[in-house]
């Protein structure tokens, strides 16, 4: 945890800070009203990418008319850690191996998964339900070594074809299906907004190079041989980053399977019921998958524990429930957890998000501030850490989580702690599939002094940071630096485009305050062919 101050400033002086905020966001001006600007940097397709939200709110008097709870809808083109797994062992191999044995055996639903682990080379996935995998080991895999298998067809295939003026694309490895029909192209001559149009066969498909333009458009370019040393075609190119609804649409959708948190109960609080061995998804539960078969769910009490060692899985689904494997606990569980975080999820932990707040902090809360009466701003940051769905954080912590999550990102203070969470949906703020970060229990009353009309001042700024990585904590690394391979926090879609963030600010009742939820300036995500842009939406 890391938390510094910035010292006293007078109040006109902390409004003017806040229009150059730590995150370089344009704040609004003084004497606005609940407002918000936001970045998005940088704006090329197919980019790691850090978004930037600062808002600036009126307090009164009575404290329960405050902005206790903010919502973020984030921009449609982003793409959060997506993507839920399950664990399989697998027997011991040598170098160079071509097959696998998994306990338990695999499915047919397998074929097209990426597997991770010691041993695996990156990039490799299932290409038979017997076990044949698309890459040799890099290295001897011993007996018993636990290995992650993805709940997802995006995959990379190392062996594409393709040449000019021609709409097929093969792969000898590349074990394509109907399903595949509408997955993003990617790499070699395929450029933005390339998709999937037709299934011809296990290792034949063919590719509209642009979807945005009419006619089905070829590749200007033949596949290559990217190292020249190894025999065949070596262009990197990568299936399903992006699903997109049709042939011409730029509107995407994902049928991944994902890891999340529900919260079990009634709604609004609950996303869904368990009973017998059936879990029961209400309006706010998230829904279900196809890919969702397959996946372990856990269930877990109001402190963190697991409610019993049982281990269920999903044996099948509808659009609103999920069948399992056994029957729900016996205790009174708060929370099911379905899937377990894959090789692109965050670390437990892991930093990967500041709020830089300006207020009149009381004394009440940190000694250090000055007397209320001074009417000056305090400064302070303090950073976020990703947690996965199962590794919540419940004790002691402002925030309880939503009825359906996929992370929480806990801010630790010495004083009070606080938490927000992430979830992904087609409704809310924003239309289409899009994610966002809310903040149930935003402690402001608690921490800002009492509003005395004519005697303290009535501001408060408050900027929100997520990075594209995050900061691992071992090995130790210079602050703002990931190590290589680090997950993605968030990135570009394969969509290209203008989108806007939208925030709302709520009092502690759930009404939007005046003027909310906010649209702020728009974002255009340009091509990864385009002249390079650092960001843009800084209102």
């Amino acid at each position: 945890m890391r938390r510094r101050f910035f010292g006293k400033v007078s109040a006109a002086a902390a409004l003017v800070a806040l229009s150059v905020p730590v995150s370089l966001i344009a704040a609004p001006p003084a004497g606005a009203a609940n407002t918000c600007a936001a970045q998005m940097s940088p704006n090329i397709q197919n980019g790691q990418s850090a978004l930037s939200v600062a808002c600036l709110t009126d307090l009164v008097a009575a404290a329960a008319s405050n902005a206790s709870r903010l919502e973020i809808g984030d921009f449609s083109n982003a793409i959060w850690h997506r993507g839920s797994a399950r664990t399989a062992t697998v027997a011991a191999a040598a170098s160079g191996d071509t097959a696998l044995v998994f306990t338990p055996a695999l499915v047919a639903a397998d074929v097209g998964r990426p597997i991770s682990g010691a041993g695996i080379q990156g990039g490799t996935f299932i290409t038979t339900a017997a076990g044949a995998i698309s890459r040799p080991t890099s290295a001897a895999i011993p007996a018993s070594t636990v290995i992650t298998i993805e709940h997802t067809r995006s995959r990379v295939l190392f062996d594409g074809a393709c040449v000019v003026a021609n709409t097929t694309l093969t792969s000898p490895t590349g074990v394509f299906a109907t399903g595949d029909v509408g997955l993003s192209v990617s790499g070699g001559p395929y450029g933005p907004n390339a998709r999937v149009t037709a299934f011809l066969s296990a290792t034949t498909v063919t590719v509209d190079a642009n979807g945005t333009v009419a006619g089905t458009q070829v590749p200007s370019a033949a596949c290559t041989d990217a190292d020249a040393v190894t025999p065949g075609v070596q262009d990197v190119i990568i299936i399903g980053a992006t699903k997109y609804t049709s042939a011409t649409s730029l509107t995407t959708t994902y049928s991944d399977g994902y890891t999340r948190q529900v919260a079990l109960g009634a709604a609004p609080a609950g996303g869904g019921t368990c009973a017998g061995s059936t879990i029961t998804l209400n309006s706010g539960g998230g829904g279900t998958t196809t890919s969702d078969v397959g996946l372990p769910v856990f269930f877990k009490m109001a402190d963190g524990s697991d409610a019993d060692a049982t281990v269920r899985k999903v044996n099948s689904r509808t659009s609103t429930t999920i069948v399992m494997s056994a029957a729900c606990p016996a205790a009174a569980a708060t929370d099911a957890v379905i899937g377990v975080g894959g090789a692109n999820a965050p670390r437990d932990g892991a930093v990967m998000a500041s709020l830089v707040a300006q207020i009149n902090l009381s004394p009440l809360l940190v000694a250090t501030a000055d007397d209320c009466n001074k009417n000056t701003y305090e400064g302070f940051s303090v950073i976020g850490k990703w947690n996965n769905p199962g590794s919540y954080v419940r004790t002691g912590v402002l925030g309880a989580p939503l009825a359906f999550s996929t992370a929480q990102i806990l801010f630790p203070t010495a004083v009070v702690s606080f938490a927000g969470y992430v979830n992904k949906g087609t409704t809310g703020l924003q239309t289409g599939l899009h994610n966002e970060f809310i903040f149930p229990t935003l402690p402001t009353a608690l921490s800002t002094c009492p509003i005395v009309a004519g005697t303290t001042t009535t501001k408060a700024g408050v900027t929100l940071k997520f990075a594209s990585t995050f900061v691992t904590a071992t090995p130790a690394l210079p602050t703002g630096a990931g190590a290589p391979n680090s997950p993605t926090v968030r990135a570009i879609s394969t969509k290209t485009g203008s989108s806007t963030v939208k925030v709302a600010l709520k009092n502690s009742a759930g009404a939007n305050l005046a003027g909310s939820p906010i649209t702020v300036a728009g974002c255009t995500i340009v091509a990864n062919t385009a002249t390079p842009a650092n960001g843009c939406g800084d209102g």
